[in-house]
């Protein structure tokens, strides 16, 4: 996983495989994205850095 930070967050879905790891500190704003995608399995679409980036300019805010 290459984490050397503290702390830091693991998403993995249900097999066990690796979604994302955040390191370091994040605040629940930064956070809402990464939460929202994974719960939503918005992240299966989600395969470059274009669509990332594209996801992240649509991405509206609730917290």
């Amino acid at each position: 996983l290459r984490i050397n930070a503290y702390p830091s967050l693991v998403f993995f879905d249900e097999n066990g495989e690796l979604i994302q790891a955040l390191p370091g500190y994040k605040s629940a704003q930064e956070l809402e994205i990464f939460l929202k995608m994974v719960a939503s399995d918005d992240y299966k679409n989600i395969t470059t850095e274009p669509a990332w980036a594209e996801y992240q300019a649509a991405f509206k805010s609730t917290f």
